[in-house]
C-alpha cells in the first residue's frame, strides 16, 4: 500500500503546486496588467497637461500676450518635447520677445521632426522654414534665410496654387528679406503681390492687409518717397487700431514705423510724439531688452539730435547700443547702426575724431554683413567721408564719398534723396579742394 500512498501523495502535491503555480501566475498577470494600465493613463495625463498648457499658451499669444504666454508653451514642450507645433509655437513668441538664439534652436528642432514624419514638401514643413528664414534673417544670416524662404514659397504654390493665403504670407516675408538688404523694388513687388492676395481673400479691414501697407510703406519710405510711405503706414495704423486696439504689439509697431517716417520728412516733433507711444507700449508688451525697443530707442535719439538735444540724443542711443551689445554682440547689423547713430551726434557736436572711430566701426560691421554694394555700407562711407572733410583729411574723405555716390546711383539711381545729397557733398568738397589749391 506504500508505493499507492507515495503515488497519491504525488499527484496531490502536483495538483496543489499546479494551482498555486497557476495562482502566481494570475497575480502576476494582474500586476503587469496594472503596471501597463497605469503607463498608459499616465502618458494619457502627460499628454493632457502638455495640451492644457499649449492652449493656454495660444490664448495668451493671440491677445499680444507673448511674455504671459511662454512660461505654458515651454511647459508643454518640456511634457512633450517630440511636438513640433509646440516647438515651432514657442519659437514664434522667442522671436516676439528678441530671444533670437533660443528661438532658432527652437524652430530647427520643430523643422527637424516635421521633415522627417512629413516630408520636405509638407505645409508644416513650409511654415517651419518661413519663421526659420525669419530668424536666420533677424540674425544677419541672409543667405540661410532666403534659402528657406525660397523653399517655403515653391512649396506652397505647389501643393495650394497662386492664390491662397499660405503663398501670400510666403511673399510677404520674401519681401521682408529684400528689404532688409536693401533691395527694395524687388521688396516692394513681393509686397504689392501679398497684398493684392489679402484683398480678394480678407477684405479691406484685415490685419492682414494692414501688414502688407506696412510693409509697403517701410519700403517706400527707404526708396526715398516718404510721404507715400507715410500714408501706407497710416492705412495700417487705421485698421490695427480698430481690430486690436491700442495694446497690441500691431499698433506699438505701426506707431514707430510712422515715427521714423516722419524723421524722413523732418517734422520731429511729430515724430517724437509716436516714436513715445511706441516705446511706452513695447516696454510693456516686451520688457527693456528687445530689439524692438532698442530701435525706438535709436530713432528718438536721432529725432532729439535732429533738434540739437545731443545730450538728450546720446542718452538715447547709448542705452540702445548697450541693450543691442549684451543681445546680441559686437558683430550684429543693430549694433553696427547703434554706432552710426552716435558717430552722427558727435559729427554734429564738432567731436569729428570720435565720429570717425563710430564710423569706421560700423563700416566693418556692415562690411561684413551687407557685402560691398549696400546701403548702409553707402551711408557710412557717405558719413566717413563727411567727418573726414571737417578733419581737412580732403582725399581721404573724396575716396569714401565717391565710393559712397556709386554705390547709391547704381541701386536707387540719379533722382534719389540719398543720391543726391552724395552729390552735394562731393561738391562741396570739390570746392574746398579747389579753393585750397588756388590759395
Amino acid at each position: 500500500m506504500q508505493p499507492f500512498h507515495s503515488q497519491l501523495q504525488i499527484k496531490i502535491l502536483s495538483a496543489i503546486k499546479s494551482k498555486v503555480f497557476f495562482l502566481i501566475l494570475f497575480f502576476v498577470s494582474l500586476n503587469l496588467s496594472g503596471i501597463s494600465l497605469g503607463g498608459e493613463a499616465k502618458e494619457k495625463q502627460v499628454a493632457t497637461a502638455a495640451e492644457t498648457n499649449y492652449q493656454k499658451c495660444l490664448a495668451a499669444h493671440k491677445k499680444g500676450k507673448d511674455k504671459e504666454a511662454l512660461p505654458y508653451c515651454q511647459k508643454a514642450v518640456e511634457l512633450r518635447p517630440d511636438n513640433p507645433d509646440y516647438l515651432t509655437t514657442t519659437a514664434i513668441i522667442l522671436v516676439n520677445i528678441g530671444q533670437l538664439p533660443k528661438g532658432s534652436a527652437y524652430i530647427q528642432k520643430a523643422l527637424t521632426i516635421n521633415l522627417k514624419k512629413l516630408g520636405s514638401e509638407h505645409p508644416r514643413v513650409a511654415r517651419d522654414r518661413i519663421w526659420a528664414g525669419k530668424i536666420s534673417m533677424l540674425l544677419g544670416k541672409f543667405d540661410r534665410a532666403k534659402n528657406y524662404l525660397d523653399l517655403a514659397l515653391e512649396s506652397d504654390i505647389k501643393n495650394f496654387g497662386e492664390e491662397d493665403l499660405k503663398v501670400a504670407r510666403d511673399r510677404a516675408f520674401l519681401g521682408n528679406f529684400y528689404n532688409a538688404i536693401g533691395e527694395y523694388k524687388k521688396a516692394i513687388k513681393f509686397y504689392e503681390l501679398s497684398l493684392a492676395a489679402y484683398l480678394k481673400l480678407c477684405g479691406k479691414d484685415s490685419p492682414d492687409v494692414a501688414a502688407q501697407w506696412a510693409n509697403l510703406g517701410l519700403a517706400w519710405s527707404d526708396l526715398g518717397k516718404y510721404k507715400k510711405a507715410i500714408d501706407y503706414l497710416e492705412k495700417a495704423l487705421a485698421i490695427d487700431l480698430k481690430y486690436y486696439g491700442e495694446k497690441h504689439r500691431k499698433v506699438a509697431s505701426d506707431w514707430g514705423n510712422l515715427g521714423a517716417a516722419l524723421l524722413e520728412v523732418g517734422d520731429y516733433r511729430k515724430a517724437i510724439h509716436y516714436l513715445q507711444l511706441a516705446l511706452e507700449s513695447n516696454r510693456e508688451i516686451y520688457g527693456t531688452t528687445h530689439y524692438i525697443i532698442t530701435t525706438n530707442l535709436n530713432n528718438l535719439g536721432v529725432a532729439w539730435s535732429n533738434l540739437g538735444h545731443y545730450e538728450k540724443a546720446l542718452d538715447y542711443l547709448e542705452l540702445a547700443l548697450k541693450n543691442d551689445l549684451d543681445v546680441y554682440g559686437s558683430n550684429d547689423p543693430k549694433v553696427a547702426l547703434g554706432w552710426l547713430n552716435i558717430g552722427d551726434v558727435y559729427r554734429k557736436k564738432g567731436n569729428n575724431n570720435k565720429a570717425v572711430s563710430y564710423y569706421k566701426m560700423a563700416l566693418e560691421s556692415d562690411l561684413r554683413t551687407y557685402g560691398e554694394n549696400s546701403v548702409r555700407v553707402a551711408e557710412d562711407k557717405n558719413n566717413l567721408g563727411i567727418a573726414l572733410v571737417n578733419l581737412k583729411q580732403f582725399d581721404e574723405a573724396m575716396n569714401y564719398l565717391q565710393q559712397s555716390q556709386g554705390i547709391l546711383r547704381k541701386r536707387f539711381g540719379e533722382n534719389h534723396p540719398n543720391t543726391k545729397s552724395s552729390k552735394q557733398s562731393i561738391k562741396y568738397l570739390q570746392s574746398i579742394i579747389d579753393n585750397n589749391e588756388s590759395n
